[in-house]
């Protein structure tokens, strides 16, 4: 819950992306025909989450490891 709470705290994305879920979830069940279809668009929502999650605790670690400017760096924040 610790993760959730700093992700809410400090991460504008992953507020507008949780603000989105809350919406679409429940669009899930009225557009979902059945539970199969219903679990496949409520779990392409979490996975929206769930790499929102993973790309700002990287950037975190990477931020972690030091102040000064490096190529490596750059190039690991950008890609995840």
């Amino acid at each position: 819950m610790a993760g959730f709470s700093a992700a809410w705290k400090n991460e504008t994305a992953f507020r507008q992306e949780a603000l989105i879920a809350i919406v679409l979830i429940p669009i899930a069940f009225w557009l979902g025909q059945d539970a199969t279809q219903i679990g496949l668009l409520i779990l392409s929502v979490l996975v929206v989450l769930i790499t929102e999650l993973l790309n700002s605790g990287m950037e975190a670690a990477i931020d972690r490891i030091g102040c000064e400017r490096h190529e490596l760096s750059k190039y690991a924040e950008d890609i995840s």
